[in-house]
């Protein structure tokens, strides 16, 4: 993983349950090793309010 980035904007209470997901935005081929990915993530409540957001560049594993 090269980057991370998380960010909450909703207060969850605690015995919430949380959904997580994510989506491959972008892709970037580099070089065999260094090529990665951006992906956006977020997470719902049980209510399917989102309460979190980020994105996170992914190396691919050759």
């Amino acid at each position: 993983m090269k980057i991370f980035e998380a960010k909450l904007i909703k207060p969850v209470p605690v015995d919430s349950t949380c959904t997580y997901g994510g989506e491959v935005s972008e892709l970037h081929p580099v070089k065999r090793g260094k090529d990665f990915v951006a992906v956006e993530l977020w997470a719902v409540d049980q209510d399917g309010d989102k309460v979190a957001v980020g994105k996170a560049q992914v190396i691919i594993p050759q």
